[in-house]
């Protein structure tokens, strides 16, 4: 059985113990059995939460978590290479372009060492540009109601490069 916590007669008073027993299982209906009265020689209602929390307790060094991954080796240092398996996308993020023509580059997963500024340099944005605004100047921009207005050629700075990392080591 794991150790109960420890508590002096000033903590008592103020413990959280009951809600946290409660908040365990709401199923069990711990907080009704504690606020009941406790008779001559049973523990308080503090000590009988601290029990039952006990009970229902898992270290958490068995709990899962899945934001962190789990890194066995030496920690990277901050700016040291990283390798990595990645896949880039490079999108036009205007509205009056069609989704199945937004995407200019789709990259297939590698794995690399770059930076992702590196990889930004391995892409032939010129001519991924030149052959998207060929298209681009012909559609419609919606949001001029008034007349009718083709879409500006886009530029570097309005397309949108996504690196998605699938996995670091």
């Amino acid at each position: 059985m794991s150790e109960l916590p420890r508590m002096s007669n000033i903590a008592h008073g103020s413990s959280n113990t009951m809600r946290l027993g409660a908040a365990i299982d709401p199923n069990m209906n711990i907080a009704r059995r504690v606020q009941s009265g406790t008779r001559f020689g049973e523990p308080s209602q503090p000590v009988q939460a601290a029990m039952l929390a006990a009970q229902f307790q898992v270290p958490k060094a068995t709990l899962p978590s899945p934001q962190v991954p789990v890194i066995i080796g030496e920690p990277k240092v901050q700016g040291q290479v990283k390798r990595r398996v990645i896949k880039v996308y490079v999108v036009d993020t205007n509205d009056n372009v069609p989704l199945d023509r937004a995407i200019l580059y789709q990259g297939e997963e590698k794995v690399t060492d770059l930076t992702d500024q590196e990889l930004f340099y391995e892409l032939n944005m010129a001519e991924l540009l030149k052959k998207h605004n060929e298209f681009r100047v012909t559609l419609i921009d919606k949001s001029i109601k008034e007349r009718t207005v083709n879409l500006e050629p886009a530029r570097i700075r309005d397309l949108s490069m996504t690196i998605v990392t699938v996995c670091e080591f």
